[in-house]
């Protein structure tokens, strides 16, 4: 069984490059012309705040607050969904359920 799914997730990374690689081969100066495009407008600094804006507010709690509070609500299952939404990983999430139970 995990030999299985271990070639169908090799079988699926292989065609997701794939894919992702055909229109950067067909549309590499267009692509090129678009990104030194937005260069040209916002240049380096400005691409630098827009990661700074875009990764750094997360979340205002930090991730032990969310797997206890994933841990200890009847409806933990929509809150690590959340969790994993919001960009915060949840490997300790099984530990601390179990402790609850």
């Amino acid at each position: 069984m995990i030999g299985e799914n271990l070639i169908k997730a090799i079988i699926a990374l292989a065609i997701f490059v794939l894919v992702m690689w055909v229109p950067n081969y067909l549309f590499e100066e267009e692509l090129e012309a678009g990104a030194n495009w937005i260069v040209d407008q916002i240049g380096f600094l400005g691409l630098c705040l827009i990661l700074l804006v875009t990764d750094t507010p997360i979340t205002p709690f930090p991730f032990s607050a969310t797997c206890w509070e994933a841990s200890t609500m009847a409806l933990h299952g929509t809150t690590v969904l959340a969790a994993v939404l919001v960009g915060k990983p949840v490997c300790h999430f099984q530990k601390l359920a179990a402790q609850n139970v």
